[in-house]
């Protein structure tokens, strides 16, 4: 399902949202590229998706971009070119379900690249085996939610711990989720900080 929008001029159509969720695609539908130019918010939560390709990354408008529930073993560094980003939801991905298979993959990361999506409002990477957060990430500034549920994370940036009242550069940071998140260091700070944190179950908090 997608939505259209006229535009000026006898037969175009201006699609600005394509909704595929639950559609068993395997990979990023057709649609998606045709409408590359204009494409804001773009859900294909609840699919088969193994891979972005490179011309994935040609959608320089877009704002919203759901993965949820697919089967994705990496996040590629062309995600940095997604500089009108806003929201960006990659959890419970193929990483986190290999992980009991003992097969592991190369999205225990983020690529370093995300720090250039300037825009970012919203992350949510929950239930992925994440082993830490890429150098960088503070400079996400315009950042309000940040998810990291049920993740393998070691530890969190020493210099988020620094700046309490700002939360380290994430000045616009709101909520923090950190429920069911193996965490080896947990800084002071952040209980003095200008936080909603979501209710956390630690198992592994030194």
């Amino acid at each position: 399902m997608f939505k259209c929008l006229p535009i000026i001029g006898p037969c175009g159509r201006h699609v600005d949202h394509i909704d595929r969720r639950h559609s068993k695609l395997e990979q990023v539908p057709d649609d998606v590229m045709r409408n590359f130019r204009t494409l804001e918010e773009c859900r294909l939560d609840a699919n088969q998706i193994k891979e972005l390709p490179k011309n994935f990354f040609r959608l320089k408008r877009i704002r919203l971009l759901t993965l949820s529930d697919n089967e994705l073993t990496r996040l590629p560094t062309g995600i940095g070119s997604f500089s009108n980003l806003v929201e960006l939801d990659v959890s419970r991905n193929g990483m986190y379900q290999i992980i009991f298979s003992c097969i592991f993959s190369d999205i225990s990361e983020l690529p370093a690249s995300i720090r250039f999506c300037d825009s970012l409002q919203s992350l949510d990477v929950s239930n992925n085996p994440l082993q830490s957060l890429p150098a960088g990430f503070c400079q996400l500034r315009n950042l309000r939610v940040l998810c990291l549920n049920d993740i393998s994370i070691g530890e969190l940036p020493e210099e988020i711990g620094s700046l309490p009242a700002g939360f380290c550069q994430l000045r616009n940071l709101r909520v923090l989720c950190l429920n069911d998140i193996s965490i080896g260091e947990l800084p002071e700070e952040i209980g003095s900080s200008c936080l909603l944190l979501c209710p956390t179950s630690f198992f592994n908090v030194n």
